[in-house]
């Protein structure tokens, strides 16, 4: 089943301590490129006999996880949003926002966390998180039901900097919250 066989897979990752090789050097933070897990991602499901197939349809994107041997599959969808990219035609701009749809399903899918931005400093003095949204991004982990998560994205939705990336860590939260719902 592809239940089983994509949490092998997500495990199989997080042994793996992927590095991160993207920047933003503005928010003073790394993230993942899809070159820093895809290659692995694409070892782990050949190995496990799945198939992964990205597509966009409409206003959404998709990535669907298939086990090639029973036909069993997991589907992560994400609307698709405009990439606001200075200097860059449109076609450019398109790439942009393929890509960065991409990477977030591959996150959401393969459960590969993004925001751990806490480092060795932590417990020391002059300790100082970088991403003033940092606090918020990880309490969401936490929540446990779609009315805790729709009373923290209220309480604290005005509060965050980077409120796209804020609703797309909501956004994957309640995805992971239902589906654990549904059995």
């Amino acid at each position: 089943m592809i239940e089983e066989k994509l949490q092998k897979c997500r495990v199989e990752l997080q042994n793996m301590k992927l590095k991160k090789s993207g920047e933003n050097k503005f928010a003073k933070f790394k993230y993942y490129e899809l070159a820093d897990f895809l290659p692995a991602v694409n070892k782990l499901f050949a190995d496990n006999k799945m198939f992964s197939n990205f597509s966009i349809h409409g206003d959404v994107a998709t990535l669907t996880v298939t086990d090639c041997e029973d036909s069993s599959f997991q589907t992560f969808t994400s609307n698709i949003a405009d990439a606001d990219v200075k200097g860059c035609t449109a076609i450019q701009s398109l790439g942009a926002v393929h890509t960065y749809l991409k990477r977030y399903l591959y996150l959401n899918a393969l459960e590969i966390v993004e925001n751990d931005f806490l480092d060795a400093k932590t417990g020391s003095k002059d300790f100082e998180i970088e991403d003033p949204d940092i606090k918020y991004f990880e309490q969401v982990s936490k929540l446990k039901t779609i009315d805790e998560l729709n009373q923290f994205w209220l309480k604290n939705q005005s509060k965050v900097r980077d409120k796209e990336r804020f609703r797309d860590i909501c956004a994957g939260r309640k995805e992971f919250i239902m589906e654990n719902e549904n059995g």
